[in-house]
């Protein structure tokens, strides 16, 4: 089958959705840009945005101007939050979960050949398998987006996100370095760990993130390792001034950089910057998600390659 994906909200998502095109590809379908005519539409959707219905909405439909005869899949935060909804609207076919969202080539058939919308969500709260995913040459990116963790166990108020993506799970460390190894030999410039919770990490026998900080250190990967959103209360003395950090720098400056004395540093004053060793900075790419818009681009100690 014809296969077009789409992907709506966080680079984890976009991480996801390479790993179930990947999937998708091996069992002989072909993945055709969502503006050409397939038999399926697959969107992987996110929750946090206020208008995230009226996203999804907008995108099926533009799905269906170009193949009016596709079966509609929904699958990400949204369809795990509201199934119902979203099998309601004209056109979708099915409705997968976040439980089920790795396994949706082995439901095609049965997706296409149904008369009425099929809904695969289970309840997230209870979930403890944690399947790692990252982008890959078939998003022909020189940065490979690497989700190690998922999930959150904190329950704030205005936040969907623990039931969009339930209780926090991790990659184990053994597996972190065989994929960055992978990723090594496939010739990348860049990696960006992600996660959900970031600095939550725990590994199968309780390593934290700081361990997986100085499990890269140990491996010296020939390309640059940045550090998706993380929340700096999260991070302890040893994450801040370890010298492990000099090869490691974060890719969202408005959290991470005021773990390294960045350009977002006035955003919490009462945080005290630890400078990296070296010259004592890192490099702020991302001054668009940055509020003090001051673009600082200083050289990393023994990782610019």
């Amino acid at each position: 089958m014809r296969i077009a994906l789409h992907t709506l909200g966080c680079k984890l998502n976009y991480s996801e959705t390479a790993t179930v095109r990947d999937e998708l590809v091996q069992r002989g379908h072909v993945v055709v840009p969502f503006s050409e005519e397939a038999d399926v539409l697959l969107v992987n959707t996110c929750s946090v945005t206020e208008n995230a219905d009226t996203e999804c909405r907008k995108i099926i439909r533009r799905g269906l101007r170009t193949s009016p005869n596709a079966s509609v899949v929904i699958t990400g935060c949204y369809a795990q939050l509201q199934p119902e909804e979203i099998a309601s609207i004209d056109g979708v076919k099915a409705v997968v979960g976040m439980t089920q969202k790795f396994n949706i080539g082995e439901k095609l058939d049965e997706i296409v050949s149904s008369a009425s919308p099929r809904i695969y969500v289970d309840e997230i709260s209870t979930a403890t398998v944690f399947t790692g995913s990252r982008t890959g040459r078939g998003d022909s990116r020189t940065r490979s987006f690497f989700k190690i963790q998922d999930g959150c166990d904190y329950s704030c108020t205005f936040c969907t996100i623990p039931l969009a993506r339930g209780p926090a799970r991790a990659m184990s460390l053994s597996a972190i370095r065989q994929e960055l190894e992978s990723i090594a030999r496939e010739g990348y410039h860049e990696v960006v760990l992600s996660g959900i919770n970031l600095g939550e990490y725990r590994g199968e026998n309780d390593e934290r993130f700081i361990d997986v900080l100085k499990m890269i250190d140990d491996y010296e990967p020939p390309y640059r390792v940045r550090i998706s959103s993380i929340e700096p209360n999260t991070l302890d003395r040893d994450h801040r001034s370890d010298s492990c950090i000099k090869d490691v720098c974060p890719a969202s400056p408005c959290s991470a950089a005021k773990w390294f004395g960045g350009c977002a540093t006035e955003h919490a004053p009462e945080i005290q910057p630890n400078k990296v060793p070296g010259d004592g900075s890192t490099r702020c790419l991302d001054d668009a998600t940055c509020g003090s818009g001051d673009r600082r681009d200083r050289r990393i100690p023994g990782r610019n390659r």
